[in-house]
């Protein structure tokens, strides 16, 4: 299977993979699981039902692991490379957002998320999660980009 990822990933030139719902306990395991020829780990958080990977292309050398954290079920991995930070945030679907949803990070950043319905992204309807990263997106002056048919914003195995 991680032969055929990196396949994909070398023939559309893509330099960051954020993986969410690892279910891998420990390092140990998401080593054994989770090679993707061509590309190295920079972070991860382990859960048994959770948690998130951020791998990096081999030859890309300047992206460092700024963060990791695994609070009331939000793993986060973020991560910097040039001047560009990325967070790889995994939410379970049923947990709620909390009040502050995400640290703000120094332009340019990009989040990376899951587990909302809204409207804007071609849902039929809005859930409460939907709405609260919206509001967000709003407050913060954000642009969020995201289509379920749309390859280079969204992959799911389902």
């Amino acid at each position: 299977m991680n032969h055929y990822l990196s396949k994909l990933l070398k023939q559309d030139n893509i330099d960051l993979v954020a993986i969410q719902e690892t279910h891998c306990n420990t390092e140990q395991q998401l080593n054994q699981r989770g090679k993707i020829p061509g590309y190295d780990p920079l972070g991860a958080t382990y859960h048994h039902i959770y948690g998130v990977a951020t791998y990096m292309k081999s030859n890309i050398d300047n992206a460092t692991l700024v963060s990791t954290s695994s609070n009331n079920d939000i793993h986060t991995d973020v991560v910097q490379i040039g001047s560009i930070t990325v967070s790889n945030i995994y939410k379970p679907p049923d947990s709620s957002w909390p009040i502050a949803i995400i640290l703000i990070r120094p332009h340019p950043a990009i989040y990376i998320h899951l587990a909302c319905h809204h409207e804007q992204w071609k849902y039929r309807d809005c859930n409460a999660n939907g709405e609260a990263v919206v509001k967000w997106a709003e407050d913060e002056n954000l642009n969020l980009f995201f289509d379920a048919k749309d390859r280079f914003t969204f992959k799911s195995a389902a």
